[in-house]
């Protein structure tokens, strides 16, 4: 309530003082007027729409760069979910950039982020949201070592009738520990999309299609140094169980899979008007132990599809927007089966689908900003957002059904202060409540405990209410009319049951041209 009440006196006292800078808008640094345009939600309320690289271009009227230093750090007192740990932190430096000559658009982005994520257990995999629940696991776990290097960019042009697209990204990660158990996960991502757009006649909308391709790769082994250490490991097969035929095999292993997405829209090129987009992508994956004569011990295939609709209005003073989405899909989970081995190869028997994930979302946003001066920009967002998510797994008979309702409001105020500052602040506040919620999931002697005691903890505490509370604020000095420093700090608290909660925490230095 404090916070709150700071930032509403915070937003009255830059509306009081609107009027007596409106003489300086005039004069405004180029930059401070570029960041203006950029920090403008109009343009995020569509981000499906810019998945495809011809319609990027419309995104913004401007162009944008800056350099960047930045820190964050995530940290809970107690897991929720225990394979992916206590939280992260990590330092990173990277550059990117919007720009546009003449009737050409370009984008590019590189950086680097080392850093910690903090004692995940039953879990020595990386990139767990893209090959879960196939992952290696041990009972110890510890702080993981992680760098992370990136690269891409793109381009978009057009004529009075076509427009067309492309771009390219590439993320390579390194991910290790110096004690045992000692994984070592080097993992590459290679994303290519390309696209076109098409001006319906005597109107202001381009119809656009587009196709992308991603693959994946991760190399990974794990090492024990001590050999009086536990070095047993898990192959698990999701929702407490595991692959116990293969445990303490196979500790050099990779995953590689790849995915196919399209997407197909209507976008006013103005930002004025009816947004619709739609998009299907099908990513599947193979988990493979190299140490077994590359044997495909399991895989997985999922599909999504998604719908995004959106409502542009934007006027002088005040911008309206609405968008719902509507996202759902599926993961299925096969595991193969292996005869005896000859001459160190296990032939290939059968395969049986055991593991199911079907996910739904269904989000609704509403914008409002409004702009008394040139100097003063106020917004409201309010948001809701639904979620169902039932993973469940044949024999043994296991299910967890997680769905909740968030509901959400972000307020923020930006406001210049004669031509060469900026200041910007923002707090929102997302509350989210259970509804339909199940677990089934028998304690199985044969297996450890301690990974089924993982699933049931993270069910105990998903499926309670829980909130998050952010606060963000940010100040711009213009340095000449092109170039520009900002100086940014967030900071967030989520609360869940048994008092568990966490803290983030983020700042950042931006060199803005």
């Amino acid at each position: 309530m404090i916070t709150l009440n700071r930032f509403f006196i915070l937003s009255a006292l830059l509306t009081a003082s609107a009027a007596s800078a409106s003489e300086g808008a005039d004069s405004m640094s180029a930059v401070i007027g570029r960041l203006n345009c950029a920090q403008s939600q109009m343009w995020q309320m569509t981000p499906q729409a810019f998945v495809n690289p011809a319609m990027k271009q419309w995104m913004l009227p401007v162009s944008v760069s800056a350099i960047e230093a930045s820190y964050d750090r995530s940290r809970l007192n107690q897991s929720v979910d225990i394979q992916q740990g206590e939280g992260s932190d990590a330092w990173k430096a990277g550059a990117e950039s919007y720009m546009k000559y003449r009737t050409s658009t370009l984008w590019g982005a590189a950086s680097y982020s080392g850093g910690h994520e903090f004692n995940p257990v039953w879990n020595e995999s990386s990139d767990l949201g893209l090959i879960y629940p196939y992952v290696v696991a041990d009972s110890i776990g510890g702080n993981i070592k992680s760098e992370t290097y990136s690269l891409g960019g793109g381009y978009a042009d057009h004529t009075d009738r076509w427009a067309w697209g492309a771009t390219i990204s590439y993320v390579a990660g390194l991910h290790y520990r110096n004690v045992d158990p000692r994984p070592r996960n080097v993992t590459g991502r290679l994303d290519i999309s390309a696209g076109g757009a098409w001006l319906i006649p005597a109107t202001d909308y381009r119809l656009g299609a587009s196709v992308g391709y991603m693959r994946y790769k991760q190399s990974a082994d794990i090492e024990f140094v001590n050999d009086l250490a536990d070095n047993r490991i898990w192959h698990l097969t999701g929702l407490g169980t595991n692959y116990d035929r293969f445990s303490s095999q196979g500790y050099s292993h990779s995953y590689q899979g790849h995915r196919l997405s399209a997407t197909l829209g209507v976008h006013p090129q103005s930002g004025r008007g009816l947004s619709v987009t739609g998009a299907v992508e099908r990513f599947t994956f193979d988990h493979i132990l190299t140490s077994l004569n590359n044997m495909p011990l399991q895989s997985a295939t999922e599909t999504i599809w998604r719908l995004e609709a959106a409502w542009l209005q934007p006027g002088e003073r005040h911008d309206l927007a609405a968008t719902a989405s509507v996202m759902t899909g599926s993961r299925q989970g096969t595991e193969n089966i292996f005869g005896d081995a000859a001459a160190g190869i296990y032939p290939q028997i059968g395969s049986l689908t055991m593991y199911r994930h079907a996910m739904t979302q269904a989000s609704l946003r509403l914008l409002w900003q409004y702009r008394p001066t040139k100097s003063l920009m106020v917004a409201l967002t309010p948001r809701a957002l639904f979620s169902r998510s039932r993973q469940s797994y044949a024999d043994p008979r296991r299910l967890m059904l997680l769905s909740d309702l968030t509901a959400g409001l972000e307020a923020s105020a930006r406001r210049n202060f004669g031509p060469n500052w900026n200041l910007r602040a923002s707090l929102s506040a997302d509350f989210t409540s259970p509804l339909d919620c199940n677990l089934d999931l028998s304690i199985d002697p044969s297996a450890p405990l301690g990974m089924q005691l993982a699933e049931i903890r993270r069910y105990d505490i998903l499926s309670k209410a829980h909130h998050r509370i952010e606060a963000t604020m940010s100040a711009t000095r213009a340095i000449s009319r092109r170039y520009a420093l900002m100086l940014s700090a967030s900071y967030a608290r989520r609360d869940y049951s048994q008092s568990i909660h966490s803290n983030d925490f983020s700042t950042s230095l931006s060199f803005i041209f």
